[in-house]
């Protein structure tokens, strides 16, 4: 068909051709275009590989410089570290040199208050030997005046001699005179000069309300039946609590433990302190005439150890609280503790022992 082409194994038509002419020619203005662009690209590469290629060189160079720099600052450092180990094996032997100084410093103080101290004490001898001195000044002087004052007490005494010597005394003494008892207080003399402990009583009235120790003690004092001659304390004969028994009288109040109880008539009750409190004694109380009632208040065992009730420490006086009581009948234990408790409100027939000394 003369109207077609033949385009390779097919057949295109005219117009097709002349389509695909055109574009062919637009590819090429194309092409063209990005050949001239890609010449561009390649300009811009170039130059800025060749900037790239200058700022590299100049950073070498600064990274040189930069590592000399950290070389001499590495000396430096060396020799700043070797300075100041110097300097601190300096300030070690100053801070040694130091801790010398403060330990001469001390030693010097002490041994300056010890001079002072010293100095103290002498001056305080020098006083006291002024002063002995003194004393021995004014003794040689008085013995002087005693020496005189003896020789005219000699005279006096030779004198006085040859008086008395001349005075006839047989009409003032005789030797066959007895001795008044009334003289000595009532008491017979053989009993005045010796040494003894006396029991005694108030009258059977008294209730349990003493006042404690002080109280009960009191009354023992201003009796008018305690025994005043050669006797010198009296205190209240019970046991008032665990720390103030009749057993401990000696460590408290001074009792002697080697003298003889007796009654105020010198009838003996014990030996001595360990017989009385053994749970036997040799009379009973009334009939040896140291209380007159039944009973007395004693709050304690026949040892002296402390047996309640005791009238809330012989303080109270109320019925409802009792008291521990003795036999003034018995001779073995019960005389310390052989009634029942009485009320300490109880004024009949009981009686407040006391012990003088």
């Amino acid at each position: 068909d003369p109207l077609k082409i033949n385009y390779g194994c097919g057949l295109v038509t005219a117009t097709q051709l002349g389509n695909f002419s055109s574009s062919l020619a637009a590819l090429e203005s194309k092409v063209d275009a990005a050949t001239n662009q890609s010449s561009s690209v390649q300009g811009t590469l170039l130059q800025g590989s060749q900037q790239l290629q200058s700022k590299t060189e100049g950073l070498q160079a600064a990274v040189t410089a930069l590592n000399s720099t950290v070389l001499q600052l590495t000396l430096m450092l060396k020799d700043s570290n070797a300075q100041i180990a110097a300097l601190n094996s300096t300030v070690q032997q100053l801070t040694a040199m130091l801790k010398d100084s403060v330990a001469q410093v001390t030693a010097l103080v002490a041994a300056s208050q010890t001079v002072n101290r010293d100095i103290a004490a002498l001056k305080a001898e020098t006083a006291a030997i002024a002063s002995i001195n003194a004393t021995v000044r004014d003794l040689t002087s008085r013995s002087a005046a005693d020496v005189a004052a003896i020789t005219l007490v000699n005279a006096s005494l030779t004198t006085l001699e040859a008086t008395v010597s001349a005075i006839n005394l047989t009409s003032f003494l005789k030797n066959t005179d007895a001795i008044d008892a009334a003289l000595l207080g009532g008491l017979a003399a053989a009993q005045y000069l010796r040494k003894r402990i006396v029991l005694y009583s108030s009258p059977p009235t008294l209730n349990g309300g003493h006042g404690g120790r002080a109280g009960a003690d009191s009354k023992c004092q201003r009796l008018i039946t305690q025994p005043t001659v050669g006797l010198i304390q009296a205190r209240a004969f019970l046991s008032v609590n665990a720390a103030d028994e009749i057993r401990d009288f000696p460590q408290l109040y001074g009792v002697p433990t080697n003298l003889p109880i007796e009654s105020a008539g010198g009838t003996v009750i014990a030996g001595n302190w360990t017989e009385l409190l053994s749970g036997s004694i040799r009379a009973s109380l009334r009939s040896a005439g140291v209380v007159s009632s039944s009973a007395w208040w004693s709050g304690s065992n026949a040892d002296g150890s402390l047996a309640a009730p005791t009238c809330n420490a012989w303080s109270s006086a109320a019925f409802t609280d009792a008291g521990t009581t003795g036999s003034s009948d018995a001779t073995g234990t019960a005389w310390m503790k052989g009634n029942a408790p009485f009320v300490c409100s109880n004024t009949v027939d009981v009686s407040l022992l006391c012990i003088a000394f």
